[in-house]
């Protein structure tokens, strides 16, 4: 079995990725790296000014996904952020919609997708993040109540 990008991998690409400013989209999906490799992506993120695609799905990040999440909201370019299968919790949730939500004239963010975490009603407050045209949260037992609390 192929062994996928760990943390330490992923503070290469963000060197990398510091040589190249233009790069636009970047899928990183799939590698398990967990919460050690948020502040990589962190890194990554603000280290691409014309990135306006980030797939960090599957990758295990469980409440280190609230870090991508400020750093999106402060990105000027980032228009898709998906973080999808990440074991994403209610209180990782809730973060989430609040960085975003709390950017400084809006954080650009067109689309986000969260599908496959098991955030619940914690998940319907996400609907009210401004500027969002993509809400994805299939199977995240989100239900009626989520979105009226």
């Amino acid at each position: 079995r192929a062994k996928g990008l760990d943390a330490e991998d992923l503070l290469l690409v963000s060197t990398l990725v510091k040589t190249n400013a233009g790069v636009e989209s970047i899928d990183v999906s799939g590698n398990g790296f967990g919460a050690g490799g948020a502040e990589s992506l962190v890194a990554i993120v603000r280290s691409s000014p014309q990135l306006s695609k980030l797939d960090a799905s599957q990758n295990n990040l469980r409440a280190s996904a609230a870090l991508l999440a400020e750093a999106a909201a402060s990105h000027g370019s980032l228009r898709s952020l998906a973080m999808s299968a990440n074991a994403i919790g209610a209180s990782a949730c809730t973060a989430i919609g609040e960085a975003l939500a709390a950017a400084a004239g809006g954080s650009g963010l067109a689309e986000l997708n969260l599908s496959h975490n098991a955030f619940g009603r914690a998940g319907g407050g996400l609907a009210a993040v401004p500027g969002l045209s993509s809400l994805r949260l299939a199977s995240c037992a989100v239900g009626a109540a989520g979105t009226t609390e």
